[in-house]
């Protein structure tokens, strides 16, 4: 049977990787002093970047309703099936809207819709396991998804919590008291896909020390293992490759795109690794 897979743009991933089956990036909504761009298409995070720098206004908002419909109708008369992948429903509400869609528009018998149980660059872990699964013929499956989300962990960092407060992801006492002690939080996602504080770093080279240990914490003896690693301004990339330099593999290297970037801000960094 012939496959079509569709993902929303939250999803981070080496610009020079090459998916094995047809993935389709359905765009997220961004809003910069209220004009409506595209992610990904109207939109780069180079752009993105500078609009935060400016200080102009960001927000996110759900994939085109539709836009959806037409996309996922057009795939239903081109393939067999089509697996729908998204961001976390703890994240925002892309899945249920993409549900909603595929119900009303009566798609169900050839589109299924998934929960990565992440962003950026976990859904990339999860949607290369789900087509090596497609490719050797495996039942596709909520529980599998969710077993490949288990075998993964992305740990990254803001170096300020400014935008998540402004995004309603944290307090403004949180961001606040953040912002007043120069601390710099590393996080996480839990088996959910929900957001939470794995540890803090007061400086650069505890930052990158707290990683490493992270890292090393959550591969434990595992020798088979990939691991990628993701940024937003380019004075991030040094300290991503320091902490990549504690370790004798990097599997590629993505930028931070425009929806995630609008609630992490452009200064952050983070590394996906998971089970090869």
């Amino acid at each position: 049977m012939s496959v079509a897979i569709v993902v929303d743009s939250s999803m981070d991933y080496p610009s020079e990787y090459k998916w094995q089956l047809p993935v389709h990036i359905l765009p997220l909504r961004l809003y910069v002093d209220e004009r409506e761009y595209r992610d990904r298409y109207d939109i780069d995070e180079r752009q993105i970047y500078q609009y935060m720098i400016d200080g102009k206004r960001v927000k996110t908002a759900l994939p085109n309703v539709k836009e959806t419909a037409e996309l996922l109708s057009e795939l239903c008369k081109k393939y067999g099936k089509v697996i729908v992948l998204t961001l976390s429903q703890k994240l925002s509400g892309t899945f249920n809207m993409i549900r909603m869609v595929v119900e009303n528009f009566n798609l169900n018998k050839k589109v299924d819709v998934y929960d990565s149980r992440g962003v950026s660059g976990k859904i990339f872990y999860v949607l290369d396991k789900l087509i090596n699964d497609l490719l050797n013929n495996r039942k596709i499956c909520q529980e599998a998804i969710d077993e490949y989300s288990r075998n993964s962990t992305m740990f990254f960092v803001l170096n300020t919590l400014e935008y998540l407060k402004k995004g309603g992801r944290i307090g403004k006492l949180s961001a606040f008291i953040g912002k007043i002690l120069n601390i710099k939080p590393i996080l996480s996602l839990d088996e959910k896909g929900e957001l939470y504080k794995v540890a803090t770093a007061r400086n650069d080279k505890d930052l990158v020390s707290t990683m490493v240990s992270l890292i090393k914490d959550f591969i434990g003896s595992e020798k088979n293992y990939v691991l990628y690693g993701g940024y937003g301004l380019d004075s991030m990339k040094d300290l991503l490759q320091d902490v990549i330099s504690k370790f004798n593999r990097c599997d590629g290297l993505a930028r931070v795109g425009p929806a995630v970037a609008a609630h992490a801000g452009p200064e952050v960094f983070g590394i996906l690794v998971g089970k090869a």
